[in-house]
């Protein structure tokens, strides 16, 4: 390799990886938080999938109405506690019914907040 190809390959990246630190140290927390949201997008389409698929009850639509009234308030602080929150629902929801003390322990957990 010439010593200018060297050289312009040793200027190249330390202009591309500098760039890359001031990208990141200014604008970080910005992609950050916007990819956890849509992280949490796509976990909320998947519940809603998984809360579509449950046998017809009278707990149903009272379920969507207040997991969508909860992610739509979710504020980008409360991401690790919807978390948590999302893991115990699924945990309900895997029988494939909702009955009333089901209901009541996930509405419970929304309210917790």
């Amino acid at each position: 390799m010439k010593r200018g190809c060297f050289f312009s390959v040793v200027i190249g990246l330390t202009l591309i990886i500098g760039i890359g630190f001031y990208i990141i140290k200014n604008y970080g927390d910005d992609f950050w938080r916007f990819g956890k949201e849509k992280v949490f997008e796509i976990a909320y389409d998947e519940l809603e999938k998984k809360v579509n698929v449950l046998e017809d009850s009278k707990y149903n639509d009272s379920l969507k109405i207040k997991l969508k009234q909860y992610f739509t308030n979710l504020e980008t602080k409360d991401l690790e506690q919807a978390e948590v929150l999302l893991d115990k629902i699924e945990y309900f929801i895997n029988d494939k019914t909702i009955d009333s003390t089901e209901y009541q322990l996930i509405t419970d957990l929304l309210n917790k907040k």
